[in-house]
């Protein structure tokens, strides 16, 4: 979601909501599959560069799909 208060410019709006969607694509087989993820665009989102931006998804996506500590989908119970 990239609201009014994110950019007055629909067109920076646009570009934030394609590049989600580019990150998002990218790493979509490693989601969960039953995961809903909502992003909210802060305002800041509008003029940070891609590259700062694919770290900082990375890294969230990173605790999304790392293991819990002590989970062993493979051990029997």
């Amino acid at each position: 979601m990239a609201g009014k208060k994110v950019s007055s410019s629909a067109v920076r709006r646009n570009k934030i909501k394609r590049r989600l969607r580019h990150l998002l694509a990218a790493t979509y087989e490693r989601l969960p599959h039953n995961a809903w993820i909502v992003f909210m665009a802060l305002p800041g989102a509008a003029v940070v560069n891609f590259e700062e931006l694919e770290k900082d998804y990375n890294k969230l996506i990173g605790c999304i799909c790392a293991p819990k500590s002590g989970y062993n989908p493979n051990k029997a119970v």
